[in-house]
């Protein structure tokens, strides 16, 4: 697609995915009435900026039913623009955001002008936010189910891109998945590894009178001058913790608690298919694919929304 105009099929969609944005390239699309029902500028480094030319093409295109701009570079102040081509647009049926840059204040604009403009008993606007910089997705959430007819498809037999069993008027599918709560992979290993090798603070245990005792990571105990156990999450969060009666302690990137390969008693070929190879964690609430592979729940649903 470099260098060439973008696509044009039967089916009226303006297709410009994975090209940089070049407005002279458009050709017939910056004129008059387009036909398009479907307009794709995912991955095309687009920014508040050129969106503008985007929203001008959507503007005057009255069949426009999706719109597709994921993996682009969109902030809150593009956010706003298609706050108010929605408000023109009363019969879209999708709007793709997905790893952009946009944050709980952008989500809330575009959320309102979709409420605001559907009409009851309409099929729901499915609109993907996921992979954003919403912060406390889940309390944003609670939040906007408090002021807008919004779902976020807990049903997910029941709720699809055209239906809504809750009778919203718009989806917010996987929202809950933004990119303040996830480390890349390789990045979480890393970090895993360097604290492994950091150094082990002991755990001080209260005894009666004024003189604690502390665990050392080696067994056995010696005396300090602590009258109270201090608060081990604060003290052990995000850090690797020994001692001569317990697995270490492994907490990833969303403060739960897991378990490494190397902790298990035996390790050999036949505990490697209780080894999540995408976290390279023990697995946690595995699923088993059609494929017969097994994964942690949660990282095999992550994978799937991150390959969209």
């Amino acid at each position: 697609m470099a260098g060439k105009n973008p696509k044009q099929d039967e089916m009226c969609k303006l297709t410009c995915k994975g090209e940089p944005f070049n407005a002279s390239k458009l050709g017939a699309a910056m004129k008059g009435t387009t036909p398009y029902e479907e307009i794709d500028f995912s991955q095309s480094s687009l920014t508040s900026d050129n969106l503008i030319v985007v929203l001008d093409i959507c503007r005057r295109s009255p069949r426009l039913r999706i719109l597709k701009l994921f993996k682009n570079q969109l902030e809150d102040r593009g956010a706003e623009g298609l706050a108010e081509m929605i408000r023109q647009k009363p019969d879209l049926e999708e709007l793709h955001l997905s790893h952009n840059s946009i944050t709980a204040a952008g989500a809330r604009a575009i959320v309102e002008a979709s409420d605001a403009v559907r009409p009851d008993r309409m099929s729901p606007l499915w609109i993907r936010l996921e992979y954003n910089h919403v912060a406390d997705p889940d309390d944003v959430f609670e939040n906007l189910k408090l002021d807008y007819s919004v779902c976020k498809r807990e049903n997910e037999v029941r709720c699809n891109v055209r239906y809504c069993c809750n009778r919203a008027k718009v989806h917010l599918p996987h929202f809950n998945l933004q990119r303040a709560m996830f480390v890349p992979r390789s990045e979480q290993r890393e970090q895993a590894m360097q604290r492994q090798a950091a150094a082990v603070p002991t755990r001080t245990i209260a005894k009666p009178g004024n003189v604690g005792w502390s665990a050392k990571p080696n067994g056995g105990y010696a005396p300090s001058h602590v009258e109270a156990a201090p608060d081990l999450e604060t003290l052990f969060k995000g850090q690797v913790c020994k001692d001569s009666s317990r697995a270490s302690i492994v907490l990833d990137t969303n403060g739960y608690r897991r378990i490494m390969p190397q902790q298990l008693s035996r390790v050999d070929s036949s505990s490697s298919q209780f080894i999540c190879s995408l976290c390279h964690f023990v697995m946690i609430r595995p699923i088993i694919t059609r494929c017969s592979h097994l994964f942690c729940e949660t990282c095999f649903k992550e994978w799937v929304v991150g390959q969209v």
